[in-house]
């Protein structure tokens, strides 16, 4: 089953990888949306596994771009506002790239805290457990000495009736006699 979901996943990260190529070839405008729609996928599993990919793609052609709006001998107004739109597309690119690695290098931060206080936390559980164990005998040994002295009690209590009643039995013979 794992096997046959692997190659479900890789024959759709086929599909992706054979669309952003055509794409690209063609001069498609690249985004998540187009070749999510193109490979026939969905537009988050392109979103998580192909993000980069379509960056890279777009960034190369904004170069080409660039490159070729270099060479041209006449620079005009249009070609100026075009490889301004793509250089802020650029820079929104490599500032969402940033902003992603910094995510990462944040989770991973965290994991390797938490991983060095892993051991803390084991001995910490460890005495935990311990002190639960001493208090459930404590409150074990709490219950038996109180149901104890609910005992001694109902014997005091008949002892005491039972002495009450031979003093009323002693008092009467006394004034009998």
């Amino acid at each position: 089953m794992q096997q046959a979901r692997r190659l479900a996943s890789d024959h759709k990260h086929q599909r992706v990888g054979v669309a952003i190529t055509a794409m690209t070839e063609t001069g498609e405008r690249l985004s998540v949306a187009a070749v999510a729609r193109r490979a026939g996928v969905s537009r988050s599993f392109v979103h998580v596994h192909h993000r980069d990919e379509i960056e890279l793609a777009i960034a190369r052609d904004v170069e080409r771009f660039a490159a070729g709006a270099a060479s041209a001998a006449r620079v005009t107004a249009a070609s100026l506002k075009a490889e301004c739109s793509m250089l802020r597309e650029q820079a929104g690119l490599l500032r969402r790239e940033n902003q992603a690695l910094r995510r990462r290098l944040s989770e991973l931060l965290g994991l390797e805290v938490a991983a060095s206080a892993l051991p803390a936390q084991r001995a910490d559980q460890a005495a935990l457990t311990e002190v639960r164990a001493v208090l459930e005998a404590r409150d074990q040994q709490l219950f038996e000495a109180n149901q104890h002295a609910d005992h001694l009690q109902q014997d005091l209590d008949a002892a005491r009736e039972a002495n009450r009643a031979l003093i009323r039995q002693a008092s009467a013979a006394t004034k009998n006699a």
